[in-house]
């Protein structure tokens, strides 16, 4: 594998990350009927609020290359206060909240996603958080093992509109 480097996301990276999250499944989730070009556009106008960081490989030509990058994993977050938005009284202000990760396929269980989690945590102390929460459906094995495996302590349970019938919401947290 050619050298797995970490940086702050840009509008060139858009492709990528998008390829990335149709990988994982994402698109598929949280946006169903959407068009390519209206899911583009609103993911690009999310690099403004929240923190897009990827994980990428160098690379000099080939599908899914993009800019000499080929992104293979994304991490997004913001501040709690604004994002996370659950019903039990915690403490937002100060806080960050994960939006969200995704590795591609075919670059899983390789740690990428452990050294991808660790740099966003880096740069959430140099903007300022003092720790993270984030929030998993209860039947996301594999995202509820990784939680933990990342420092992460399950906090509580609650219902959220956007999950199927009888799946919760795991509220984790990590201070920092």
């Amino acid at each position: 594998m050619s050298k797995l480097k970490f940086k702050k996301a840009s509008k060139a990276d858009l492709e990528g990350i998008l390829y990335v999250m149709k990988r994982v499944g994402y698109l598929d989730f949280r946006f169903p009927t959407q068009s390519k070009d209206k899911v583009k556009k609103q993911i690009s106008s999310e690099l403004k609020d929240r923190t897009f960081l990827i994980g990428y490989l160098r690379c000099s030509s080939g599908k899914n290359c993009h800019n000499h990058r080929k992104v293979i994993g994304y991490s997004i977050f913001g501040p709690a206060e604004r994002f996370l938005q659950c019903t039990m009284r915690i403490k937002k202000r100060g806080f960050g909240f994960s939006l969200g990760i995704g590795i591609d396929p075919y670059y899983q269980r390789k740690r990428i996603g452990k050294k991808l989690a660790h740099y966003c945590e880096s740069i959430a102390i140099k903007q300022g958080f003092k720790g993270a929460y984030g929030d998993i459906a209860s039947n996301n094995k594999a995202s509820l093992q990784f939680q933990k495996a990342i420092g992460f302590k399950k906090i509580a349970e609650y219902d959220d509109q956007k999950r199927p019938k009888g799946v919760k919401n795991i509220l984790f947290f990590k201070e920092f």
